[in-house]
């Protein structure tokens, strides 16, 4: 399977450069810190510490995401290596499938190093610790992370420019982490005429907009079902039907599944 041997030079090229080292450094320090805060300014419970971790994963992790994978592709094809890479037995799938599978270890590295290190931590000096809800809250910042991660290659694979990609990734990474919540009321306020009440009880489609942004999908996930702090308010989010589990289980799976197919789709018909 060649996109194996795709995934293992993308994982070696990454454990060779200084920025992935950067990145574990900062996910060390900041996870742990976070462990090591906690009692100094309290009662050190384990509740509190996945609150607060949630806090900044949501903003740190999309970021680890989109920076592992925004050039995976252009920067192949920018430095002519692409063309190297396809004159061997690789398909273009290959190429695609080993380079998410490949990256995605890349970013999950550096947080598993920094949550594991927190959790050595939070097992010393916390009198308590649940493992089988840790290990669910680390699986879903993976995912959450495997979803920038997904939306920036994907971005990658559609032009032959970095500076496009560039651009596009970064904006992605404010548009969903910054603004999204902000774009979908501006829409209902401008649909609904400026009517008073119309934030008040949006419509479906718009509690859907709202709880199809992976950040809130994430929030909910490790604070409605997990208990990680208090997750998105109802009023926010709705009570409809998708809002559930389930429902954000599916919301991430499309952003890591659609962009990627949308992206390969365009690095197929590319002329290389």
């Amino acid at each position: 399977m060649t996109w194996i041997a795709i995934a293992r030079k993308d994982v070696f090229d990454a454990a060779r450069s200084k920025s992935i080292w950067i990145l574990a450094g900062v996910f060390l320090v900041t996870f742990v810190g976070v462990a090591f805060a906690i009692p100094r300014l309290g009662e050190p419970e384990f509740e509190v510490f996945l609150e607060l971790s949630a806090s900044v994963v949501v903003v740190l992790v999309p970021f680890a995401g989109i920076a592992t994978g925004y050039k995976a592709i252009v920067g192949e094809r920018e430095s002519g290596t692409v063309a190297l890479l396809l004159s061997l037995p690789h398909a273009r799938h290959d190429v695609t499938i080993g380079k998410v599978v490949g990256r995605s270890l890349v970013v999950a590295g550096p947080i598993v190093l920094g949550l594991v290190a927190a959790a050595v931590v939070v097992l010393v000096r916390y009198p308590t610790f649940e493992p089988l809800r840790y290990a669910l809250f680390v699986l879903a910042t993976l995912a959450y992370g495997v979803t920038f991660l997904s939306i920036a290659t994907g971005l990658s694979m559609t032009t032959r420019s970095s500076r496009r990609v560039t651009g596009g990734a970064f904006g992605a990474y404010v548009l969903l982490v910054m603004f999204w919540n902000q774009v979908v009321d501006l829409l209902v306020v401008v649909l609904w005429r400026f009517r008073p009440r119309a934030l008040a009880d949006p419509p479906t489609w718009a509690e859907f907009a709202t709880f199809a942004n992976p950040r809130v999908t994430y929030t909910y996930l490790v604070g409605d079902v997990l208990g990680a702090g208090g997750g998105p308010p109802a009023t926010e989010i709705g009570t409809e039907w998708f809002v559930s589990p389930a429902g954000g289980v599916m919301v991430l799976l499309a952003w890591i599944v659609v962009p990627l197919l949308l992206g390969h789709r365009r690095f197929v018909r590319a002329d290389l």
